[in-house]
């Protein structure tokens, strides 16, 4: 059950600072005018990375084969997050750059509000009993 608390949506206004999508995209569309975007540390965290293969194969020989298409993981919006939110996106191999000195979060999700998402919903479950555990031992 996803958590849509006052609680969860001030630990979200807390660590999402800012939309960026604009922004990312206007850096893209600089790509038509000869940028070479593949050797950008940024670029290459949030539009060149794949999903893990999967599943492996035996064939014939004993020789293991790599059966799955590796899909290019795709952003859809881009937010700025906080130093802690970032962390926690990393440990959930989400996409995330620090090239301009602040984190990017390439969110894979659109169209629902990020409070739904199931990445949100594990960092603020882990967040929650972290906190709640800390709390409950110092009293």
């Amino acid at each position: 059950m996803t958590d849509q608390s006052n609680e969860a949506y001030e630990f979200l206004n807390s660590h999402i600072r800012a939309n960026c999508s604009m922004l990312i995209n206007d850096l893209l569309k600089e790509n038509e005018r000869n940028w070479n975007l593949e050797d950008k540390y940024w670029f290459d965290q949030l539009f060149c990375q794949h999903e893990e293969p999967a599943v492996w194969e035996n064939d014939d020989d004993c020789n293991w084969q790599d059966q799955s298409d590796l899909r290019p993981r795709e952003p859809y919006e881009f937010y700025i997050v906080s130093d802690f939110f970032a962390a926690r996106l990393k440990e959930q191999d989400q996409l995330v750059t620090d090239y301009w000195g602040f984190w990017i979060w390439g969110r894979e999700t659109t169209g629902q509000s990020i409070v739904l998402d199931y990445v949100f919903q594990t960092i603020y479950k882990d967040y929650k009993t972290t906190f709640l555990h800390h709390n409950n031992e110092s009293i």
